[in-house]
């Protein structure tokens, strides 16, 4: 995979000029790669191109792609039209009700927004997305999804703070005790510049303190580290055996129909079991959007490669 870097632009610069404005230099050669081509001396037919697909982090797909830039918006999924309070109870896209954005819904929402200028938003959508203009792309079918923050650095997080806090308030570990294991576990060659750092447990973040990788290489370890001092029959640690097979589906580099499908079931169990082993705590729009994961993997495959 190579990343070639193509525009630069302040966030001065977007304030002043608008999102639509920066790119279009960008987007008019875009056009002409879509439409003429261009030549290259070692092949006699010029060469296409186009945009399928953006990437990047929720907020700036989110931006980019013409919906709210705020996740505690009523409407904020950039996949659905779920309002926020019902994200607590949506566990899988086959969920009665469900209407998933399509081109055809988008551009209506475009359309109201032109009619009443008084509108912010419609169902999450800002704007149209500038990208839009391209032949092969539209905002409605992108499907590439921020897997690093949404479960290394989000949902896997906030679950094994769950768990640590459930085994050390039910005596099976002291604080002191997990701590230790945590730090003193041989992870190997492999993962030693991968191994946590010390756990934040002493806040109300959702949050360990750990960047992706260490966040990646406890869920891996957890059972070997923390196995001998719970039940095998415990809620619990079936809900940790979920996330963690969530997590090997979603990074795998080769993903079968199979595992789709399994995915779809794994996701919607790991939500269940949330809500009620934790009744006090809700899924958060990191939970949410782990539903349209099965669907995006259909689409644009392992999502390990955007």
């Amino acid at each position: 995979m190579n990343v070639h870097l193509t525009a630069l632009f302040y966030t001065e610069d977007l304030k002043t000029y608008g999102f639509d404005n920066i790119p279009k230099p960008l987007i008019d050669d875009l056009k002409i790669l879509e439409t003429e081509g261009i030549q290259l001396p070692f092949i006699e037919q010029p060469l296409f191109g186009s945009v399928i697909q953006v990437t990047g982090g929720n907020l700036a797909l989110n931006t980019t792609l013409g919906f709210v830039e705020s996740f505690s918006a009523t409407h904020w999924c950039r996949f659905c039209l779920t309002c926020k309070k019902d994200i607590q109870s949506v566990y899988t896209e086959d969920y009665p009700g469900l209407i998933l954005h399509s081109v055809e819904i988008y551009n209506e929402h475009c359309k109201a927004l032109n009619e009443d200028s008084s509108l912010s938003s419609v169902f999450g959508v800002k704007k149209s997305c500038v990208l839009n203009s391209l032949k092969y792309f539209h905002s409605a079918n992108n499907f590439a999804v921020d897997v690093m923050h949404d479960l290394l650095e989000g949902v896997v997080q906030y679950g094994l703070k769950l768990l640590f806090q459930y085994l050390v308030k039910t005596g099976y570990i002291s604080m002191s005790t997990l701590s230790n294991r945590v730090q003193s576990f041989n992870y190997g060659y492999t993962e030693r510049k991968n191994k946590p750092s010390s756990l934040k447990m002493d806040d109300n973040s959702k949050q360990l303190g750990l960047n992706a990788v260490q966040s990646w290489c406890l869920l891996r370890n957890i059972p070997l580290i923390l196995g001998d001092v719970t039940e095998r029959d415990d809620n619990h640690w079936t809900f940790l055996l979920l996330l963690i097979q969530i997590v090997n589906i979603v990074f795998a580099p080769i993903v079968t129909d199979g595992m789709i499908c399994y995915l779809k079931h794994l996701i919607c169990d790991h939500h269940q079991q949330f809500t009620l082993l934790f009744p006090d705590q809700k899924l958060i729009p990191k939970h949410h959007l782990m539903i349209h994961y099965p669907r995006c993997i259909k689409k644009i495959g392992p999502l390990i490669h955007m």
